[in-house]
């Protein structure tokens, strides 16, 4: 048997049982709607009773807050959902003004009259605010163009994300296996020995000399550019031309595991020769 959402169709082995609604209000519509049967099923969040409360806690809040006015930000699409809006603070019940979230203030009127609460001053500041940040928008020019360049460099000229090559021979049990897995525990506590690393940096004619006649370029940690936030390299893994590329073409402040003052962090190939020489020898 599968539910399908809060308030929606239970069905078994294709074969429509029923609805099922929180509120009895969704009830009546799915009634209106010609299902049947429909079960009120309830709500956990609005059904059960308050949890008890520490009365020193509940002192010391109700002293801090004093006579200050106390709102709330409620969510929900219609005024009947807003009705009878209360905020239990243990066995205390206090009626809150209500603000729907939206920028409309028409509709955000509408229903904090439906709900009986107090219009609150949230909607206007947040409407003027976004007018003056249009405005502003507006009158500067060109700034708009910039704004949506830019966001389109992060989210929509972004180059693809390079593949997992494979790890360095020293890291792997066999070298001549068809697949790419090693021991990257080895490459990453390896990188602890200062001795061990080198730093290029991404543009230096190294790497491209390196990329095409060796040694091979092998990453010492991990490097996680955000956006996207996923892994470019591993520990231990070998750098291919096509994320040097990828990191070339980047257009982010935070990448994590990379530092362009220093470069790539890489191990040396003298140190990855003595580990695949004391490996063989276990």
């Amino acid at each position: 048997m599968e539910q399908l959402g809060g308030d929606g169709q239970v069905a078994f082995a294709g074969e429509t049982l029923g609805d099922v609604a929180d509120v009895g209000v969704d009830a009546e519509r799915f009634l209106d709607l010609g299902a049947r049967p429909v079960t009120v099923s309830g709500n956990l969040k609005v059904d059960t009773p308050p949890l008890p409360v520490d009365e020193d806690v509940l002192a010391k809040l109700k002293k801090q807050i004093g006579k200050r006015p106390t709102w709330a930000a409620v969510s929900g699409e219609t005024p009947e959902a807003l009705k009878n809006v209360e905020v239990r603070i243990g066995q205390k019940t206090m009626t809150l003004a209500v603000a729907s979230s939206t920028l409309n203030e028409q509709r955000a009127a509408r229903v904090s009259s439906a709900s009986g609460a107090v219009p609150a001053s949230l909607i206007k500041a947040l409407a003027d605010l976004s007018r003056e940040i249009d405005k502003k928008q507006s009158q500067d020019g060109g700034a708009k163009e910039v704004l949506a360049a830019r966001v389109k460099s992060l989210m929509v000229d972004v180059p693809d994300l390079p593949n997992f090559s494979r790890f360095h021979d020293a890291f792997r049990d066999d070298p001549k296996s068809k697949t790419s897995e090693g021991h990257m525990r080895a490459a990453y506590y390896m990188a602890y020995d200062a001795a061990s690393c080198e730093y290029i940096k991404l543009n230096d004619k190294q790497i491209d000399e390196r990329l095409k006649s060796g040694p091979e370029l092998v990453s010492s940690k991990f490097v996680i550019p955000y956006p996207p936030g996923f892994p470019i390299m591993v520990p231990g893994q070998v750098i291919t031309a096509e994320t040097i590329a990828f990191m070339r073409k980047l257009d982010v402040k935070e990448i994590h595991g990379f530092n362009a003052g220093k470069g790539l962090e890489l191990l040396k190939p003298d140190a990855l020769a003595a580990h695949k020489s004391k490996a063989s020898q276990r």
